[in-house]
């Protein structure tokens, strides 16, 4: 065995896969499939395991100890799995004791001394191990491991379901804002296209009569006996303004249906440069932002073309707005204030808004970390300023 490949471990598309399976909650599914792992191989601790930047995360597990049972994580330079994602195969050890390419934590720390690990892929990119563990060094038999490669694939399955699910969660908390302004929208379009019919009928009269002249079915002394031509004028002046406010109503509309569909593009195309991931985002919450204030950024450079790793920047950005908007006071006019940095880590989108305290902010962090995970984007509250930070790819 050796380390070759460890660099793809943080590959950013790798890491962005994994994060979307980040969550408070076991999953019924990946548990019932690790203690089948235990029972028919009869080795006595089986994982689904993800490998993080940091971190190897347990999305189930049986037969922990009780300090990894809660913690649910340990580094990730003492895993195991590591090896699994790093070389995109499978690794067997039937005695981890003295083993010089392997890290002897575990060992020291918890007896491991046997350990088979299969890998796990969601959209073509590795993101952990469905493994078994055992304190006593030990090969695994054929019927052994066939009975876990058929429970790996099974997870494999299950893991793509729910990297689905948590894109689909991401994506809904960060348009759900459009729906709300394009639902006004459509109010205001329904009362200013009942404004402009009620121009519209009270015009025709004066229409109908101008035709009538230009036939020469009417003397201009009939015109001037005709009831209510006096109106005429302030009746298209009514008709040009409710048309005007139908074409107000028409640029929101299209400003709140780009937003949302640019935040809403599809994971297979290029990502988009950060300027316009943070102006889709800024589009898709509007209906919330523009209650405290609005968002103010700082001018951004025209020739920014820094492109974040992976395509749900403008997702991630829209549910930072949105949760910072959320725990602003009713009617505030504050706003929030949001810029644009390159630095030596890569590019970030910082947030403020002066009445949310350091502590708020830190809550607004701690629940966009669970809503998104911490892999594809760095979330950090720095005070009372929210950063999202995109490594250089």
């Amino acid at each position: 065995m050796t380390n070759e490949g460890r660099a793809s471990l943080d590959d950013p598309e790798r890491l962005a896969r994994a994060s979307r399976l980040l969550d408070r909650d076991a999953d019924p599914g990946l548990k019932a499939l690790v203690e089948t792992a235990a029972r028919e191989t009869g080795w006595p601790l089986a994982l689904v395991t993800l490998v993080l930047r940091r971190t190897q995360y347990f999305l189930a597990h049986v037969g922990l100890p009780p300090d990894l049972q809660v913690a649910r994580a340990l580094d990730r330079s003492a895993s195991f799995c590591q090896f699994v994602v790093a070389s995109g195969g499978p690794l067997e050890v039937e005695d981890a004791v003295g083993e010089p390419n392997l890290p002897q934590e575990m060992v020291t720390r918890y007896g491991v001394r046997s350990y088979v690990g299969l890998p796990l892929c969601v959209d073509d990119r590795l993101v952990g191990s469905f493994c078994v563990v055992d304190v006593k060094a030990r090969r695994m038999s054929p019927a052994e491991r066939v009975a876990l490669e058929r429970l790996a694939e099974h997870a494999g399955r299950r893991l793509r379901d729910l990297s689905a699910e948590s894109a689909r969660r991401l994506a809904s908390h960060a348009v759900e804002p459009a729906f709300g302004e394009i639902r006004n929208i459509l109010t205001a379009l329904q009362v200013g296209l009942g404004s402009a019919r009620m121009a519209a009928a009270e015009l025709s009269p004066f229409v109908q009569l101008a035709d009538a002249a230009a036939r020469g079915k009417l003397t201009t002394e009939d015109l001037q006996r005709a009831s209510g031509l006096q109106r005429a004028d302030s009746a298209y002046r009514d008709f040009t303004q409710a048309v005007g406010r139908l074409e107000d109503v028409a640029g929101r509309l299209t400003t709140t249906l780009t937003g949302l569909e640019a935040t809403l593009a599809s994971r297979a195309g290029a990502p988009p440069s950060l300027a316009s991931a943070v102006d889709a985002a800024s589009r898709t919450v509007l209906h919330v932002t523009k209650l405290i204030g609005g968002v103010r950024w700082e001018p951004l450079d025209p020739a920014l073309r820094v492109r974040p790793a992976g395509a749900a920047a403008a997702s991630s950005i829209a549910a930072a707005l949105r949760q910072l908007a959320d725990r602003m006071a009713p009617g505030s006019v504050a706003g929030i204030d949001g810029r644009v940095e390159i630095g030596a880590r890569g590019a970030s989108v910082v947030l403020r808004a002066d009445e949310i305290a350091a502590a708020t902010c830190a809550e607004v962090a701690a629940d966009l970390r669970m809503l998104f995970g911490d892999v594809d984007v760095d979330v950090a509250a720095v005070g009372s300023e929210l950063r999202l930070v995109w490594a250089h790819r």
